[in-house]
């Protein structure tokens, strides 16, 4: 063996081997997690991209009231400045005639330190604090709203995908229905009991059954999707089931109880705080002639040589402006159209929110009202299929009239799936109208 050969021997054992130690990791796909309700609730509330911004925006509200606050505290300021200076002997010879030391550096430094404060604004201030408050009381109520919508989502696209889950197994059940069904004509036409044309028609049933549960399953990815978007978990996952089997109750709806409680909704009371804010931006505008009141001291040291000329002061200044363009009247002005529009946001907001509990009153009684007609349905489908399936076992019924009955079983099947958890879905969205958290929820965020 040369010894180029042996070269490309070892170099072919080695990527033989880097790709057998890799493959595991290369070619395997990490199995989605899987997340029961309340799961899926913490994490969303914990760490969704709309929560945390949020959060954002409430830490930079409390900010800016100390920024505010700022504005009458004390500010203190030390200066320092060090001079090198270089003299040319040969231009100062020239210039001024007389004989210079040797020396031809000149060092010099300067130091203060100054201390002011503003001491009275007419109430400036004190307007813009009261308003910074609000708005931070409004930026509490907007994360706390944010959660109720958040939560909200997340159970809405958790059923979902429960309610397509379960599709799926409508679907599987029909299918092997229809493949027992395959199976048993099959045995009759081989006996003469049936005509070969029924194979066919049972072969079509079950294509169509693989069709459907196709679809099915293709609607339970995208459920997952959804629900792996709306908790804002950036992977795969699986759902757990948590859920009974029970038809839920009917809620006791008094309308006036439910608008009391909408109408006292997280997203109305940060509307409202902001109207109030801009009263005192208002307050604020109109103080923008009033005089202010200020004060300070220094103390300076500086010089080339030592000791160092040394100097204080100290100074107290009042400015009372008379004049400003009619900046001041704009100012109101602008204040004026902004708590107006804020009124009509909250109105607005009122208004959407009497809607909103309206349409989700209205979707838990069609809700309900489906789930009772289509248990009865279900019921009724169940019994003709045994009545077709009786009929066609014992010679007398036809191949189409077992397909109608398998398919108005499954279609009645499907439609009871459906319903069962829109009522649950439509449960979740009053909860969300009225501004409260879903019931699962019974931890400290």
């Amino acid at each position: 063996m040369t010894a180029k050969s042996t070269r490309f021997f070892f170099c072919g054992a080695l990527i033989f081997a880097s790709i057998n130690a890799c493959a595991p990791y290369l070619f395997s796909e990490e199995a989605p997690a899987t997340f029961s309700l309340k799961a899926c609730l913490e994490y969303g509330l914990s760490k969704h991209p709309n929560l945390q911004q949020a959060d954002g925006a409430l830490k930079s509200a409390e900010a800016k009231i100390g920024q505010i606050r700022s504005g009458m505290g004390t500010k203190v300021n030390l200066q320092s400045s060090f001079n090198r200076q270089r003299q040319e002997r040969r231009r100062v010879l020239t210039t001024s005639r007389i004989s210079l030391s040797s020396d031809d550096l000149i060092d010099s430094s300067s130091n203060s330190l100054t201390v002011k404060k503003l001491l009275m604004d007419s109430g400036k201030t004190n307007e813009r604090v009261k308003s910074g408050q609000l708005s931070l009381k409004a930026a509490r109520y907007d994360k706390l709203w944010q959660e109720v919508l958040v939560a909200s989502d997340i159970k809405a696209a958790y059923f979902k995908a429960l309610q397509a889950k379960a599709l799926i197994a409508v679907q599987e059940d029909a299918l092997s229905r229809y493949q027992v069904h395959l199976d048993k004509v099959r045995s009759f036409v081989e006996i003469g009991v049936r005509p070969p044309y029924d194979i066919t028609k049972a072969e079509v049933d079950v294509a169509n059954s693989q069709v459907a549960l196709i679809k099915a399953e293709s609607d339970f990815r995208v459920a997952l999707s959804v629900l792996a978007k709306t908790t804002g978990i950036d992977r795969e996952i699986a759902v757990e089931s948590t859920i009974k089997n029970e038809k839920p109750g009917f809620p006791i709806i008094d309308k006036e109880t439910l608008l009391s409680e909408t109408l006292q909704r997280f997203d109305l009371s940060a509307a409202s705080c902001r109207a109030i804010s801009t009263e005192h931006q208002i307050g604020e505008a109109r103080k923008g002639l009033s005089p202010t009141l200020s004060g300070g001291a220094g103390y300076d040291w500086s010089g080339s040589v030592t000791p160092m000329d040394r100097s204080w002061n100290m100074n107290l200044s009042i400015s009372v402006p008379f004049l400003d363009g009619r900046l001041t009247k704009f100012q109101i002005r602008d204040a004026e159209g902004i708590f107006q529009s804020n009124q009509a946001k909250v109105q607005q907001l009122k208004l959407a929110a009497k809607s909103d509990l309206e349409v989700a009153i209205s979707g838990v009684i069609d809700s309900f009202k489906r789930l009772d007609a289509t248990e009865i349905l279900l019921r009724q489908t169940s019994e003709t299929l045994k009545l077709a399936e009786g009929r066609y076992d014992a010679g007398v019924g036809s191949p189409i009239e077992i397909t109608d009955a398998r398919t108005s079983y499954s279609g009645a099947q499907g439609s009871f799936i459906t319903a069962f958890y829109d009522s649950l879905i439509s449960l979740t969205k009053l909860d969300a109208a009225r501004g409260k958290l879903p019931e699962e929820i019974n931890f400290e965020f």
